[in-house]
């Protein structure tokens, strides 16, 4: 019963938050840098994943002039590209959600 109360009275206390007028300019300004940040983090991974079917196509037709090696290797880094592509959306989600979130 006791601990029920504790919690009752912790949750009261986090939800009457107050914030000072410098603290919300602050955030204020912190929202604006993520916005131009997540949108220029979508613009990487979109020239991530470009860069990353270029090098397969340069993969695949290349791989007849320059021999097995060269073919092979640039496959592998158009893998590369697209796998660190797509993990870096996470991060620019939460980002662009922090950014949302805070107007």
């Amino acid at each position: 019963m006791e601990n029920a109360e504790i919690q009752q009275n912790q949750t009261t206390e986090h939800s009457n938050l107050v914030l000072s007028k410098e603290s919300i300019d602050n955030l204020t300004e912190t929202r604006k840098w993520t916005m131009f940040f997540s949108i220029l983090g979508f613009i990487a991974i979109g020239f991530m994943m470009l860069a990353g079917l270029i090098f397969s196509i340069i993969g695949l037709v290349g791989g007849g002039f320059g021999g097995f090696n060269e073919g092979y290797i640039v496959t592998i880094l158009a893998v590369v590209y697209i796998v660190l592509g797509g993990l870096y959306i996470l991060p620019i989600l939460y980002l662009l959600k922090f950014s949302t979130h805070m107007k």
